[in-house]
């Protein structure tokens, strides 16, 4: 529900790595390793993994790329103690069934310690329960989970709590008295319509004037018409970027551009969207899940690192890369608090009991269902992203 198009050479390598590419190329770790200091770790590794959507409807390969540029440069300035990250990364095809499978194939058959940077809509909904039995912990940098999970958290807002944000803020802040959401029946659906609508109803006290749901192949022009004929005045869109696109061509072309107020869910947060429809798409805003990376002027020396390193490793800047940037920091931070053995429990007990405090995210990470709460809302002027608000959070603190 929402994906957006990515670069084909990071899809490339992401599923090549995950079909088990060259261990020893060294030219994944080439961009940090040029700037790295000391000695390259060569010792025994230190094995994690991923699920992450690599094919399939919905990809997610920005989060475990990030990830990977990450332990590279971590690898390539002595990793621990000597120690380099062995990162995994399994695809899971954008299907539960191969979620599955390649969940077992980390935690059976590769005995990876722990998971970080995941990027999948799939993967905590099917392998909660499994990481669970199997105490495996899970930093997922992109997932979409339920309240009720213990074995994963998720570093991003995610599409419940950013659809639940960014409702509330096209109505207090945008003045929008009918709003609407629409989107795709994709798994997640009926998640949006049973839980995250209806706790935003009673949290907030205000009303979904209307659900408009396609199916993912469908011509979006009846949606367009529909938002219009059930008298929505605002419109959360949760689509992939081709729809996104699709959407305000449709929209403009029939002369509601103007007459409706529009936001995007994160995967709208995209660069390419902004190419393709920034002059139609005036106005509209979207939730960023981290610090806005759009901001040229804020040199938040996080926010620069990350810039940095994806620049150097050819790697696209989105929200869903910070994702996976962010977790393959806490994981180091959480693998140097280690004393003794490194293990599957010292592991999982280092993600448990770690507090990460950045200013990429809205408040400090602990590990738990859904720790972040927050997101910065930008919009579209003037042809670029500008950053509108603070940290808000649901429910509201």
């Amino acid at each position: 529900m929402f994906r957006r198009v990515v670069s084909l050479a990071v899809v490339g390598a992401m599923v090549m790595a995950a079909c088990g590419g060259d261990d020893d190329d060294p030219s994944s770790a080439e961009g940090s390793a040029a700037t790295a200091g000391g000695n390259a770790a060569s010792g025994e590794p230190i094995v994690l993994g991923a699920v992450a959507s690599l094919s399939g409807v919905d990809i997610f390969p920005e989060s475990p790329a990030a990830a990977q540029a990450v332990f590279d440069r971590f690898n390539a300035e002595g990793g621990l103690d000597g120690r380099p990250v062995e990162y995994l990364v399994e695809d899971d095809g954008n299907t539960a069934e191969q979620a599955a499978t390649a969940a077992k194939r980390l935690v059976e058959d590769r005995n990876v310690l722990g998971m970080v940077g995941g990027g999948s809509i799939v993967d905590c909904t099917t392998n909660a329960k499994y990481y669970a039995e199997q105490d495996v912990y899970d930093l997922a940098g992109v997932n979409a989970c339920t309240p009720d999970v213990t074995h994963v958290a998720s570093i991003n807002t995610g599409p419940f709590i950013g659809t639940q944000v960014t409702l509330s803020y096209m109505i207090e802040e945008m003045g929008v008295e009918n709003v609407c959401f629409s989107g795709l029946n994709v798994p997640l659906t009926d998640i949006f319509k049973n839980a995250t609508v209806p706790e935003w109803e009673q949290v907030t006290g205000y009303k979904l004037h209307s659900m408009i749901i396609s199916e993912p192949n469908e011509d979006l022009t009846a949606a367009v018409t529909k938002a219009k004929t059930d008298g929505c005045d605002g419109v959360l869109l949760a689509y992939t970027e081709p729809n996104y696109i699709a959407y305000y061509q449709i929209a403009d072309a029939q002369g509601l551009v103007g007459d409706l107020q529009y936001s995007m869910l994160t995967s709208g947060y995209s660069l390419n969207v902004l190419d393709k429809v920034g002059n139609t798409a005036e106005g509209t805003v979207t939730n960023s899940e981290f610090l806005p990376y759009t901001d040229d002027e804020d040199t938040t020396p996080e926010l620069v690192d990350f810039k940095e390193l994806m620049e150097a490793s050819d790697l696209e800047l989105t929200s869903f890369a910070q994702g996976g940037y962010i977790s393959a920091n806490i994981a180091i931070e959480a693998l140097r608090s280690i004393e003794g053995d490194i293990t599957r429990e010292s592991v999982g007990e280092a993600f448990q009991n770690i507090t990460y405090t950045t200013p990429l995210l809205g408040a400090p990470f602990e590990f738990g269902p859904q720790p972040n709460r927050s997101s910065q809302i930008v919009q579209i002027e003037d042809g670029k992203f500008v950053t509108v608000s603070g940290w808000l959070k649901f429910p509201p603190s």
